[in-house]
């Protein structure tokens, strides 16, 4: 007989039972895109409905790992082999903008890791005015606002945090694992929001 929270979490994304890893993530891409609660703001039933899609789509992930690590028990981790398409080559940097970029970097990760985000995000934006066409720094910067907002939400300011998780999502709109990290803090936003 079949897992019940495994046939209720594919019912969930309107999948029969057994669909292939693959239509698993299209159907619950689409699905959040339809239901996130930016995109309904007030809206309760679309609300419950992503936290219901993102359940049932980490539900679903853990029994894809499951089965692979039980396919394969010689290997304790599961290989997810992700195709991306090869972004355009940064443009060249001289080696005195190479060294500028370098000690900006080394002083982001710092001021990151103290938690000193507004510092972080003013070094951010005076090396784009320095490096315009450099394609790394609108990503650090969407890291940047990633971390701010997930220690605003920590803090319980709640549409602070909601700010600038979609200010990341801006910078940075075709990084995968940002929208994947920035999808976790709002459902951890949600969670902190309901609880109240």
């Amino acid at each position: 007989m079949a897992d019940p929270k495994l046939v209720q979490s594919y019912q969930c994304l309107g999948l029969p039972l057994g669909a292939p890893l693959e239509e698993v993530k299209a159907t619950y891409r689409r699905l959040a895109r339809q239901h996130h609660p930016d995109l309904n703001p007030g809206n309760q039933a679309s609300h419950e409905r992503f936290i219901a899609l993102n359940q049932a789509y980490n539900y679903l992930l853990e029994q894809f790992a499951a089965d692979v690590r039980i396919a394969d028990p010689v290997t304790p981790q599961v290989r997810v082999e992700v195709k991306t398409q090869p972004s355009p080559p940064n443009p060249t940097l001289t080696p005195e903008e190479q060294q500028f970029k370098h000690k900006f970097h080394v002083q982001w990760r710092t001021l990151l890791e103290q938690g000193r985000f507004p510092r972080a995000v003013a070094l951010l934006d005076a090396l784009a005015e320095r490096l315009s066409q450099d394609r790394d720094i609108p990503t650090w910067q969407a890291q940047t606002y990633q971390r701010w907002g997930s220690d605003l939400i920590n803090q319980g300011q709640w549409d602070k945090a909601r700010n600038y998780l979609k200010k990341a999502l801006r910078l940075d709109p075709h990084n995968r694992q940002l929208w994947e990290e920035v999808n976790r803090e709002f459902i951890r936003l949600d969670q902190r929001i309901n609880k109240y």
